[in-house]
């Protein structure tokens, strides 16, 4: 007697069991949110979580304040937080909603709907529909792709227009706005156009935006497209997230060492920047225990700062397909002196 092939009441179960963990309602769950997100969050709220990570997404109009206290625009259906779990930090952002240029016209929009999706990858998914008085209409659909485990999102949006007539000059973009100040790009249209991303030092963390793929100004007809892409990382280790930024861009780099000999014990700011342009490649404040970095780094000239609080140490170096030799600092000697004041 042949034995049927078929699926096992086992199999049946472990794939029920897989769909129903696998569900936008178990993924996406406002009642895990931690209780550091709690006067951050509110009611109906998308809370994502990986192993070490978490992002949240605004559902409801939100106008989060910047570093200068004044609220930024409408957030609903865009990135409202992202961060690592054991760092209990909010890591509050507003990232994600569209901007377009018409004619050097600034439009600007909070999406309308919010929804989620689980398969092959966690997705939110947020759009818009807008109809102009001066008869722009169109719209807009943006993809958040949830990579936690690989503490990225990988974010699609596009723009249709659905008028009747074209759009000249049209620019389209996505709001990205950390709420903080401190920062490092080395992107340039003229100089560094291939280098699109910002990254920004955070207490214990890096956070980094990368502008994969952003088309320049254009005359887009009615059924036309235009479509984004930008990748958001955070990473706990400035080389690696470096190496994944540079990776993401197809960009090639030759990694430089920096070693550096200090005794103090009040962190110091390292600073790398293009000798011919002076865009930054890399700043941060370290930690007086940070003996040694490793820094991936385009070829070219560069020069590095350290500014030690009060002192500052320069060095120039190149970066070529040859062997580079460590960068090496060493904190200014400190001195002594004895004043004594008399009242005349």
């Amino acid at each position: 007697m042949k034995r049927k092939k078929g699926v096992s009441i086992f199999s049946l179960f472990s794939l029920v069991l897989a769909l129903f963990l696998l569900s936008p309602n178990n993924l996406f769950s406002s009642s895990k949110i931690p209780s550091f997100l709690k006067s951050l969050a509110q009611p109906d709220d998308i809370y994502l979580e990986g192993a070490n990570s978490f992002v949240l997404f605004a559902s409801s109009q939100r106008f989060p304040f910047s570093y200068t206290n004044y609220p930024t625009s409408n957030a609903q259906g865009s990135i409202i937080a992202i961060g690592f779990l054991d760092l209990a930090d909010p890591g509050q952002v507003n990232i994600g909603s569209p901007f377009l240029r018409l004619k050097g016209k600034n439009l600007h929009w909070a999406y309308q709907s919010i929804t989620t999706s689980a398969s092959p990858v966690p997705q939110v998914i947020s759009r818009l529909q807008f109809n102009q008085p001066t008869g722009e209409k169109g719209q807009i659909e943006t993809k958040y792709r949830i990579l936690l485990d690989q503490n990225q999102i990988d974010i699609i949006s596009t723009i249709t227009n659905t008028g009747s007539s074209s759009w000249t000059e049209a620019f389209y973009s996505l709001y990205f706005n950390p709420l903080t100040r401190y920062r490092f790009s080395p992107y340039s249209p003229q100089d560094n156009p291939d280098l699109n991303f910002t990254v920004l030092p955070r207490k214990d963390y890096y956070l980094a935006w990368v502008a994969k793929s952003i088309p320049a100004p254009q005359t887009l007809s009615p059924g036309g497209q235009i479509k984004i892409e930008y990748s958001l990382l955070i990473d706990k280790d400035p080389t690696s997230l470096l190496k994944k930024i540079y990776g993401i861009l197809r960009k090639k780099t030759k990694s430089v060492t920096f070693l550096i000999d200090t005794d103090q014990n009040h962190p110091f700011e390292l600073i790398i920047y293009q000798a011919t342009n002076k865009r930054i490649f890399f700043r941060s404040f370290l930690k007086p225990s940070s003996k040694r970095l490793t820094i991936p780094l385009p070829f070219g000239v560069y020069f590095a700062e350290i500014h030690w609080f009060p002192a500052t140490s320069q060095q120039s170096f190149q970066v070529s397909k040859t062997e580079v030799k460590p960068v090496k600092f060493r904190r200014p000697r400190h001195g002594k002196i004895t004043v004594f004041l008399r009242d005349s």
